[in-house]
């Protein structure tokens, strides 16, 4: 490949994305299938199968057996989740909703955790901030990590991402932030239109150093005005050794 200007999302129509709503409300059940501006499967069920797009929403009234059950597979499954607690229930010292917030907060990765007083909150909080998130998930690439390679010789890096999130990834680039011994053809890789639920592979071709070396070169996602996408996460990467 010499060039990295046409990459394309991938022509399989992604799954409706699925959340996991342990919840007996149906109201609230049937407010996220309405409101969400993506397709959805709401489902209660703790053990349902989920991808990297799908999403659990762990509203918090008490802590019945369906919560605890799902509060237990997304933070042992990786599951992406967020957190939305009732004003009233947390400060009236409830001791089983205070010990999953506990969990909650251990958990080293990035969540969303919102509290409401009532019904109007709750569905504000769906609106505004559940269903305004915007991520990305990589699901495989082609070089792996640690990989040896000829000095002086071209390695091309394939990532495949996954659009998590609720927003359409429009204007968009893959940018490099930080190098160390390895010169890509490109700076900046401009990412198609990938809707939630969609895969996008991007590729960047690397000329490696004419002596042996360690060779890293990291990049993030940026928007239409520079700006890192997704400021919190470490990015992704193509790491190699040079070697003769």
């Amino acid at each position: 490949m010499t060039e990295t200007s046409a990459p394309e999302p991938r022509a399989d129509t992604p799954r409706p994305k699925t959340i996991l709503l342990p919840t007996g409300d149906a109201a609230i059940r049937a407010f996220v299938a309405q409101e969400s501006p993506i397709p959805v499967d709401v489902v209660t069920n703790p053990t349902t199968p989920l991808g990297p797009s799908d999403l659990a929403i762990l509203v918090v009234e008490n802590v019945d057996p369906a919560l605890r059950a799902a509060a237990t597979r997304v933070l042992t499954d990786g599951v992406a989740y967020v957190v939305l607690v009732r004003r009233d229930v947390w400060s009236g010292a409830n001791e089983a909703v205070h010990k999953l917030l506990d969990e909650v907060q251990q958990d080293p990765r990035r969540k969303l955790i919102r509290f409401w007083r009532d019904r109007d909150e709750l569905e504000q909080a769906l609106r505004d901030e559940v269903f305004t998130l915007d991520d990305a998930a990589l699901v495989e690439q082609s070089v792996r990590d640690g990989s040896f390679t000829k000095v002086g010789t071209a390695v091309e890096q394939t990532w495949e991402l996954e659009n998590t999130g609720f927003q359409d990834w429009e204007g968009r680039s893959l940018k490099e932030l930080a190098s160390e011994n390895l010169l890509p053809d490109t700076p900046l890789v401009e990412i198609p239109t990938t809707r939630p639920g969609e895969r996008v592979r991007l590729t960047v071709r690397f000329t490696a150093p004419e002596e042996p070396c360690s060779c890293r070169s990291v990049w993030q996602m940026v928007g239409p005005d520079g700006r890192l996408s997704f400021p919190w996460a470490p990015g992704i990467w193509c790491q190699v050794l040079a070697v003769y």
